[in-house]
């Protein structure tokens, strides 16, 4: 192989380190329900209230973020998502961090099970008890 073996081990490392749930945590927050979240592009509009409609673009992942294949995006299907904030039209995990984020930001979230679709997972695509990662971009608060 041409890869130098010190550049394998990190990759393997971040796989292993994002598989097992991340130890290294430094650049994440940690919300009191467990949720995990990275700001990777600042956003510098309104923050939604509870009920608001707010349109985001997503993709998920099983794995870690950008490991393996996504199992859901609205970006690859060229449709951003609309929802209503804050009042359970989505899973819990995202509720909790689309109220906290601006318009224009991207964020990367790492939800627990319980901030997912729990021990029951979801359409045979999600198993049960199944931690997901989403980079999520809010692009816009309020009605379309």
């Amino acid at each position: 192989s041409n890869i130098p073996s010190t550049m394998f081990g990190s990759c393997l490392m971040r796989v292993c380190d994002m598989r097992l749930g991340g130890s290294d945590t430094s650049a994440y927050t940690t919300t009191t329900t467990g949720l995990k979240y990275k700001i990777t592009t600042e956003g510098h509009g309104a923050s939604p209230v509870r009920g608001q409609s707010v349109t985001a673009d997503y993709d998920g992942w099983l794995s870690g973020f950008d490991l393996g294949e996504k199992f859901d995006s609205s970006i690859d299907r060229g449709e951003k998502f609309t929802f209503r904030a804050g009042i359970g039209e989505v899973i819990p995990g995202w509720d909790e961090s689309v109220l906290s984020m601006r318009e224009g930001e991207t964020r990367e979230i790492k939800l627990p099970p319980h901030l997912g679709y729990g021990k029951n997972g979801a359409g045979g695509v999600i198993p049960p008890n199944a931690t997901l990662y989403f980079r999520m971009t809010l692009h816009k608060v309020g009605d379309n």
